[in-house]
């Protein structure tokens, strides 16, 4: 059995990992001897304030192995507050620092008991009693120098795991598509991002998230998930709860405000201003802020709230789902999982300058399109006359 879903370096952090020449043989080193025979190079610290130096570099590694109980001192100016009351809270402090540069699997191999281990996590919302909810897996280190079991634990904890099963396998697809991007577009030129932020720059528009977009588009194109095991996406014991789906399709639907750059406007950006809602549709061409001809302008449709009694009386069918309205468009999970309707008939032109500190989001592809394509319809409607009501009236 090998680590067939850990391409890449692995971390561990345990204070017995690396011994003087007299030190008897501890567990973690029979761990990492085994590791080591899987051709899985890792990166070992026997210092968790060496780690913790080191962690913003952690950002593409495979998994993480750390201890619990770890002895040591902390050279910070912070050293007693993060020590006190237990060593327990370095780990703790550490866990949370790496989640925010890193997602991938965390096993913490330790003599403590797991359980104890278990109900401190827990009080730092790092373990669940819900199963599909951890991303740690705790083991004591005895458990793990038998034979295979350390390999079986640790593909069966990433194969278990839809989240990290999905994660292992795109990322090995993405890492090999980003490789065969960047030699690709390299052996066109060597100075392949100068040609195309000249052009860029050239055009008025922003060079940083139009190359931004091109790369992925390019790895994208090369990057595929179709090895996926549906079996262990799509696993019976792991129920999905209704909340969960809102906040899926809320998360795929929305990108939040934090992570749109100031400079850059494009269409499905949404505003709240004075309890009113108002989306973007001008073409991104159009709102090109350095490009000539440029007018300040953005065409916003303007919405507001519903509630979910007229939402299901007015614009949902149990068979067809959201009904298509000729004059109204209707988004699920904005600012907060309300509905929000959009007037078609309701276009307001007004300085982006106006408006620009109230955009709390941005409504992603395809959805935006969709409401582009509506909009389109909408404006290049031809009116026709009305069927007389006598004649409706007696159709049987």
């Amino acid at each position: 059995m090998s680590l067939d879903l850990c391409k890449g370096v692995a971390v561990v952090i345990d204070d017995k990992a690396l011994p003087k020449a007299n030190d008897p043989i501890e567990e973690i080193v029979k761990i990492i001897n085994k590791i080591k025979a899987d051709n899985i190079p890792l990166c070992i610290y026997s210092e968790l304030a060496d780690a913790q130096k080191a962690i913003t570099n952690f950002g593409s590694i495979s998994f993480l192995i750390l201890d619990w109980d770890m002895q040591g001192q902390l050279d910070n100016a912070d050293a007693d507050i993060i020590i006190k009351p237990s060593q327990a809270n370095r780990v703790i402090k550490f866990i949370n620092d790496f989640r925010k540069v890193c997602f991938c699997p965390i096993f913490i191999f330790s003599n403590a008991g797991v359980v104890d281990i278990q109900n401190s996590l827990k009080t730092h919302n790092l373990f669940f009693d819900e199963i599909n909810k951890n991303f740690i897996h705790i083991q004591a280190k005895k458990d793990l120098i038998k034979g295979k079991k350390l390999l079986t634990v640790i593909n069966s904890w990433i194969s278990n795991n839809p989240t990290n099963y999905t994660l292992k396998t795109w990322d090995n697809s993405f890492m090999q598509a980003k490789t065969d991007t960047f030699w690709h577009l390299f052996s066109k030129s060597p100075i392949w991002p100068k040609v195309m932020w000249e052009s860029f720059t050239e055009d008025k528009i922003d060079p940083h998230s139009n190359l931004n977009d091109i790369i992925f588009k390019l790895i994208k194109s090369r990057t595929s998930l179709t090895k996926l095991d549906s079996k262990k996406i799509n696993r019976k014991k792991f129920p999905v709860n209704h909340d969960e789906i809102k906040d899926v399709i809320q998360g795929m639907m929305f990108l939040d405000k934090k992570n749109i750059p100031d400079s850059e406007i494009s269409p499905g950006d949404i505003f709240k201003k004075q309890g009113n809602y108002f989306i973007n549709i001008r073409p991104e061409c159009d709102t090109i802020i350095e490009r000539i001809g440029y007018d300040g302008k953005i065409y916003l449709l303007k919405g507001g709230k519903i509630s979910a009694s007229q939402f299901k009386k007015n614009h949902y069918k149990p068979k067809y789902g959201i009904i298509p309205s000729h004059n109204t468009i209707v988004l699920y999970g904005l600012d907060g999982k309300d509905f929000v309707r959009f007037n078609l008939n309701e276009l307001i032109i007004i300085d982006l300058s106006s408006i620009k500190d109230n955009r709390i989001c941005r409504l992603l592809p395809p959805y935006i399109n969709n409401v582009q394509q509506q909009y389109s319809a909408y404006i290049g409607r031809f009116g026709l006359p009305r069927i007389p009501n006598r004649v409706l009236k007696a159709i049987k």
